[in-house]
């Protein structure tokens, strides 16, 4: 088995999801995703309290190189992927040049995870060739002697054997035993089929159906912050606000939007000066101060949850559960017109854990005016 210190565990998470982490006064740890985190926060309007005759605005550091990377593979198919692409499976690399191809004037992020990425392969019937619903990763080296990898980092799939299909494994002694019914699937996506979630930082070809799988760690985690670093609007700004009122100093959170004027920021960091009652600001253009739209299909895990989405600046939506066969009490909506975004409805998703052995689904239907609006929501089973 491999060993790692929980502390690298941990930041190899931290690093993967680019999760936030804050220290709450009872002792518990805050953990969410930036971009959720990002969502939980509140808009001030500063515009009264701010010193407009003392501030300014620069372009801030750009990027010359990105680069994700995992454990040097140490398994066979992992090496001859490696060898054959020049790039580890699904790990990541930019080298970012001017016009000229001269290497960017900036700084360099590279994160680097200490869990292994292996390739896994889906099994095939040797008698007709046809794919079976089981996945595997061989941990073996290129002269086929077992290895021992770094820790690695996968999803559960659970996957039900057709009927009269089964499959026969052999022990260390030797012992023949069938498996059948239903199988937890190894993968680096999730699910199987038209992945909302990989382990993977690039995209790659899924090793169950030969898609491209998209939805990576770099998609869903990365790719807004570092698109804002290269905006081209982006400008890091300082201002002073003089004499904020005691309840938005107490309650400010690096989450939140500020708002000046007409336009809005968010905080890279702030400080107050409890001599002269300023507040000094580190402000950059904010491009993600509203929630993502509602996609048309919503896979969850199979995991109790809640999610929310950005319901297109109208607040007078009818909302209803339809079943799709499986009932609707597993889900709540309970829909919150926050005060932070009074001009925009968001959607609430609370759904139960499934505990069954297939996946449920359920209809989300939003009215309005007489134009009705489907949505599709999956959570995977247990």
């Amino acid at each position: 088995m491999p060993e790692i210190k929980i502390i690298d565990f941990l930041k190899g998470l931290f690093d993967m999801f680019k999760l936030v982490v804050i220290a709450q006064d009872d002792g518990i740890l805050y953990v969410n995703t930036l971009n959720n985190y990002y969502q939980e926060g509140f808009n001030y309007d500063l515009t009264n309290y701010i010193n407009f005759d003392t501030y300014d605005a620069n372009r801030g550091e750009l990027l010359k190189e990105i680069e994700f990377k995992t454990v040097s593979p140490t398994t066979n198919l992992a090496i001859q992927f490696k060898e054959n692409n020049n790039t580890p499976y699904g790990e990541e690399k930019v080298d970012l040049k001017d016009a000229n191809g001269k290497p960017l004037d900036g700084g360099t992020l590279k994160i680097e995870t200490p869990f292994e990425q292996p390739v896994y392969e889906r099994l095939i019937d040797q008698n007709t060739g046809d794919l079976k619903d089981i996945q595997v990763a061989g941990i073996y080296d290129r002269d086929l002697n077992p290895v021992n990898p770094a820790p690695i980092i996968h999803y559960i799939n659970n996957v039900t054997m057709p009927q009269f299909t089964s499959i026969k494994m052999r022990d260390e002694d030797e012992v023949g035993f069938e498996i059948a019914g239903n199988l937890n699937n190894i993968s680096s996506d999730f699910p199987l089929s038209q992945p909302s979630y990989s382990v993977l930082f690039g995209s790659e070809f899924s090793t169950w159906d030969s898609t491209l799988v998209t939805n990576t760690l770099y998609q869903n985690h990365w790719s807004n912050y570092i698109s804002a670093i290269f905006n081209i609007k982006r400008r890091i700004w300082n201002y002073t606000a003089n004499d904020l009122p005691l309840n938005i100093i107490n309650n400010l959170q690096l989450n939140d939007v500020i708002k000046i004027r007409d336009n809005q920021y968010r905080i890279n960091k702030f400080s107050v000066d409890l001599l002269n009652g300023n507040t000094n600001f580190e402000l950059i253009n904010a491009f993600d101060t509203i929630l993502i739209q509602m996609p048309e299909l919503i896979q969850l895990t199979s995991d109790e949850q809640t999610i929310r989405y950005e319901i297109a600046n109208l607040q007078n939506y009818t909302i209803n559960l339809v079943s799709n066969g499986f009932g609707t009490f597993w889900v709540n909506i309970p829909t919150v017109h926050w005060i932070k975004f009074p001009n925009r409805l968001d959607i609430e998703i609370d759904a139960n854990q499934n505990v069954g052995a297939v996946p449920r689904s359920v209809f989300i239907t939003l009215s309005l005016d007489g134009v009705e609006i489907q949505r599709t929501l999956i959570a995977q089973s247990n």
